[in-house]
């Protein structure tokens, strides 16, 4: 009998973290989006069906709300900052 111990998520951010990010993350120029996390959790299966691209499990993704008025979704961790510590 194989018997599997799994350690809690440690998410880098939790619900009402404020959070920051490049508005495009290609373009260091770009502005800074600043917002509050509105949800964590995992995502599986995730596949982009026009490139055939399977992206397997995440364990940590994030929504946002963003202070500008939009919304984001499935931000994965090292596309968000904690707020302040991004600077430009």
């Amino acid at each position: 009998m194989k018997i599997e111990i799994s350690t809690p998520i440690q998410y880098k951010f939790k619900i009402g973290d404020r959070v920051t990010r490049l508005k495009d993350i290609f373009d260091k120029n770009s502005p800074l989006l600043h917002g509050s996390v509105i949800k964590v959790y995992s995502m599986t299966g995730l596949r982009i069906p026009s490139d055939g691209i399977d992206l397997g499990f995440y364990e940590q993704v994030f929504d946002v709300n963003w202070d500008s008025g939009g919304f984001g979704q499935g931000f994965l961790p090292h596309g968000l900052e904690p707020e302040g510590l991004l600077i430009k």
